[in-house]
């Protein structure tokens, strides 16, 4: 199972670079900085969109933010 929740911690202050390595153990990702000056992931999960497509389970827990 897939825990979006999860996926956002590691995710947390990283480079896109950083973020795809982290994430090569679940399969191929796709990481995406918007607006283009951004060089970090935000350490604000609900400033996060995590967007799963697979066949595999995924849980969504709130985040407890906004």
């Amino acid at each position: 199972t897939l825990d979006v929740t999860a996926i956002r911690k590691r995710l947390s202050g990283l480079t896109a670079a950083e973020a795809r390595e982290t994430l090569a153990d679940i399969g191929d990702v796709t990481v995406d900085l918007w607006p283009g000056w951004v060089s970090r992931i935000p350490s604000m999960d609900w400033r996060v969109n995590v967007e799963v497509t697979s066949d595999r389970p995924i849980e969504q827990r709130a985040s407890g933010s906004p």
